[in-house]
């Protein structure tokens, strides 16, 4: 009997096999989202547009990199928790983060990025 040792896994593989491990189940990804974007009863507005909508607030008054550095800390600290496994409350944060990115973000700042040009 020989022993032939099992190939490597392909780059493909390896990555499929992290996305696993840090999403965890669809219905996690799926009930995050829902709860990220549900209204917040007696107020009407659910949390991550309130989250988006304060980063929108802070970009405008004290100017563009401090709106990005108030959203974009949060989707750091998400995606460092969600690398040790994906529960409901790390995708919950990843939702409501990822909705503030968006908030922070001006029609023009891709623009701005691609070509340099200012406004």
């Amino acid at each position: 009997m020989s022993y032939e040792p099992e190939p490597e896994l392909t780059r493909r593989q390896r990555l499929a096999a992290a996305l696993r491990v840090m999403l965890g189940r669809p219905w996690k990804i799926c009930a995050a989202l829902t709860l990220a974007l549900m209204p917040i009863p007696g107020i009407g507005y659910s949390a991550a547009t309130t989250w988006a909508y304060a980063v929108g607030q802070a970009r405008e008054a004290w100017g563009q990199s401090s709106g990005y550095a108030l959203a974009v800390t949060p989707l750091v600290v998400a995606l460092v928790r969600i690398s040790h496994g994906g529960t409901l409350p790390r995708l919950l944060l990843l939702a409501i983060a990822l909705v503030g990115v968006t908030g922070a973000m001006h029609l023009y700042d891709p623009v701005t990025w691609i070509t340099g040009v200012r406004p």
